[in-house]
């Protein structure tokens, strides 16, 4: 079963207990009596079969709740967001004042280079660390 933080929140405050839970369980087949294929858009069906499952009588106090829940997510992530954009703000400001100061074209042309190559291959690269990092059996080839 897959449940989102929300779902877990509200079983929590809802008293839900394990009893409730595994008899979900045991119910899977008559909850989905057909197969949710992959490429069916099956979310929905999926989570509105879970939730009148699982909350049954209390399924109109998990749509408050679940309202209430994605208006606080909403407003973290917006919050989240600001935190990143002035931090991305600050830095760039940062860089602009560190370049001001440069004076000489090819120590610039060398930044320049060294930063789009990194951009360029950041991701390379680190596919490259990980593989060093976790395939043991190469350490003697690293070494």
């Amino acid at each position: 079963m897959c449940l989102y933080y929300e779902h877990m929140a509200f079983l929590i405050l809802s008293e839900i207990g394990k009893a409730e839970i595994i008899n979900t369980f045991q119910r899977y087949g008559e909850i989905f009596p057909k197969i949710l294929l992959k490429n069916q858009q099956n979310r929905d069906a999926y989570y509105a079969g879970i939730e009148a499952a699982l909350f049954g009588e209390k399924i109109a106090s998990w749509r408050e709740f679940e309202a209430l829940a994605m208006l606080v997510t909403s407003e973290c992530a917006l919050h989240t967001y600001d935190v990143l954009k002035a931090r991305v703000d600050f830095i760039h400001a940062e860089v602009a004042e560190g370049f001001e100061n440069i004076k000489d074209i090819e120590v610039l042309r060398g930044m320049a280079i060294e930063a789009e190559s990194k951009r360029r291959t950041d991701g390379l690269c680190k596919q490259m660390d990980r593989i060093k990092k976790f395939r043991n059996l190469l350490d003697e080839y690293f070494d």
